[in-house]
């Protein structure tokens, strides 16, 4: 016999294996939990603030537009454009942002059912329930605690500052 021979026979690959799929689940969770605790330091440092900016930024664009309706020269407008698209970046900004972390804690879930687990070690398939149970409710970032951050509201806030701003606009008419 050889000494590859000798080895194989002395060495349990299902071990080995489980070993290795054990670490991988450890490094995953270790991250995802640091995710996790950085996303619960952003919500409750910056939630007040970024409920603030929402709200200043769909009175700004509301502003900004009304002014651009009733502008009369194109310097006017094209400045108040760009105030408006400048107020609107940074809240774009944001929503991305908040929407791509919400996908992603769900994408979590979505890749350990996806794994190949059947048949492994049922210590390793425990841990994949948990990492799919904690993933069923995506991790979020609020304003306030009023509106996830995401596309969603940001879709919101344009259509609100423009229904803000048709309101201005046919009040004005009245005079």
């Amino acid at each position: 016999k050889s000494q590859l021979q000798d080895h194989e026979e002395e060495t349990d690959t299902s071990t080995i294996f489980c070993r290795y799929l054990q670490d991988a689940v450890k490094r995953a969770v270790s991250y995802h939990v640091d995710i996790l605790n950085v996303a619960f330091e952003i919500e409750t440092t910056f939630s007040n603030l970024l409920l603030m900016s929402f709200l200043v930024t769909l009175a700004l664009v509301c502003i900004f537009v009304y002014h651009v309706a009733m502008a009369t020269n194109l310097m006017a407008t094209l400045r108040h454009l760009f105030e408006a698209s400048a107020a609107v970046l940074q809240v774009a900004i944001y929503c991305y942002w908040g929407e791509q972390v919400n996908r992603e804690s769900q994408l979590v879930g979505f890749f350990a059912y996806n794994s190949n687990f059947p048949g492994t070690d049922l210590g390793f398939q425990r841990g994949l329930a948990l990492i799919i149970r904690r993933s069923q409710r995506p991790t979020v970032i609020t304003a306030g605690g009023f509106t996830d951050i995401g596309l969603p509201t940001f879709s919101w806030i344009l259509h609100t500052s423009y229904s803000a701003f048709m309101m201005l606009r046919n009040s004005g008419g009245k005079r």
